[in-house]
C-alpha cells in the first residue's frame, strides 16, 4: 500500500509539468481551415501559389522560386521560467540543394494587431507592409544534400534572429534586411536528403522578466542531427506567440514552383505547438522524496 501511494504522489506532483497544447495539426481532412480546437488557420504568405493541401499534409510550393507560407494558432503567453516548443515534421521533395544557407526559414511571432487569418501577397518589387508589425524570433536551417557542398566558415547550420520593433521590407522571412537583428548562430553541419522525413525544433525559452533563450535542432528518424541555442537579454522580449510562419528559399527544394507537382517543395506531416510550465520547487520536492521512497521500500523487499 505504500509503495502505491509514493507512486501516485510522484505521479500527482509530476503532473504538474505536463504540456500545454496550442497547436497539433495533421491536416486530416486536407482542408487549411481551422476546422477543429487544436488546428491552425494556414495561408500563403508570399502568394496564392505558395501552398497547397492534401489529406495528411500541407505543402510550402517554392521549387525556383522563394515562398513563404503561415499559420495561426490558439495564443500561447510565456510566464517566467516556461518554455514553448514548435515542432514540425516534414518530408523532403526528391529535389534538395545541393547547399544553400539558410535555405528553410521559420519564424514564432505575435500578430501585434494584425489578422494574420487571411492570404497575403509580396514580392520584392511590391512589398506588404501588413506584414511589418508582427514581431517575434526566426531560425533557419542550411539546407544541403551533399557533403561537398557545406560552407561552415561562411554559413553555420543553424541561426536565430529576433524582431522586437515592426520591420520595414514588407517581405515577412522573404529577407533579413528591414528589421531582423542577428543573434549567434551555430551547429554541427547536417545532410538533407531528397525523400525523406525530418523532424525541426524551435522552442523559446522564457529566462527572466527581459530574457529568452532560443534553441533549435533538427532530427532524422529520432536522433538528434544538430543543435544550437543563444541567449538573449535586456533588449526587450516578445513573450506570446499566435503565428508560426516558414518561407524557403529559391532552388532549395524542388524542381517546380507549381501546385500539384510531386517535386514542388516540402509536405509537413505535422505541426504541433506546446507551452512547458515551469517545474514547480514543492512538485519536484514531492516527487523525488516519493521515487525515493519507492525505492527504498523496494530495497527493503
Amino acid at each position: 500500500m505504500k509503495i502505491r501511494l509514493s507512486l501516485g504522489i510522484f505521479a500527482a506532483c509530476t503532473s504538474v509539468l505536463s504540456a500545454q497544447t496550442f497547436l497539433d495539426d495533421s491536416w486530416p481532412t486536407g482542408s487549411l481551415a481551422k476546422d477543429q480546437p487544436l488546428e491552425g488557420s494556414w495561408h500563403p504568405t508570399s502568394g496564392s501559389t505558395a501552398i497547397e493541401g492534401g489529406v495528411g499534409y500541407m505543402g510550402l510550393v517554392s521549387g525556383s522560386s522563394g515562398r513563404a507560407i503561415h499559420g495561426v494558432f490558439n495564443t500561447a503567453s510565456l510566464n517566467l521560467g516556461e518554455v514553448l516548443v514548435a515542432r514540425f515534421t516534414f518530408n523532403t521533395p526528391a529535389t534538395v540543394s545541393e547547399y544553400r544557407g539558410g535555405g528553410l526559414r521559420i519564424a514564432l511571432l505575435n500578430s501585434s494587431g494584425v489578422d494574420m487569418a487571411q492570404d497575403f501577397s509580396y514580392s520584392g518589387a511590391n512589398p506588404n507592409a501588413n506584414l511589418d508589425p508582427p514581431l517575434g524570433y526566426w531560425m533557419d536551417f542550411s539546407v544541403s544534400s551533399s557533403d561537398s557542398g557545406w560552407n561552415e566558415e561562411s554559413t553555420p547550420s543553424i541561426a536565430f534572429r529576433e524582431s522586437l520593433v515592426p520591420r520595414t521590407s514588407g517581405r515577412l522571412l522573404g529577407t533579413t534586411a528591414g528589421g531582423w537583428e542577428a543573434l549567434e548562430s551555430g551547429g554541427d553541419p547536417y545532410l538533407m536528403l531528397p525523400s525523406s522525413t525530418y523532424t525541426g525544433q524551435f522552442s523559446i525559452e522564457r529566462t527572466g522578466v527581459d530574457a529568452v533563450t532560443l534553441s533549435g535542432s533538427l532530427e532524422l528518424d529520432g536522433a538528434v542531427l544538430s543543435s544550437f541555442s543563444t541567449s538573449d537579454t535586456g533588449s526587450g522580449i516578445v513573450s506570446s506567440f499566435d503565428v508560426i510562419a516558414f518561407a524557403a528559399l529559391s532552388n532549395t527544394f524542388g524542381s517546380s514552383n507549381s501546385v500539384g507537382d510531386p517535386d514542388n517543395g516540402i509536405q509537413f506531416t505535422n505541426i504541433n505547438i506546446s507551452v512547458i510550465p515551469e517545474p514547480s520547487t514543492y512538485a519536484l520536492l514531492f516527487g523525488a522524496f516519493g521515487l525515493a521512497w519507492v525505492l527504498i521500500r523496494r530495497r527493503r523487499r
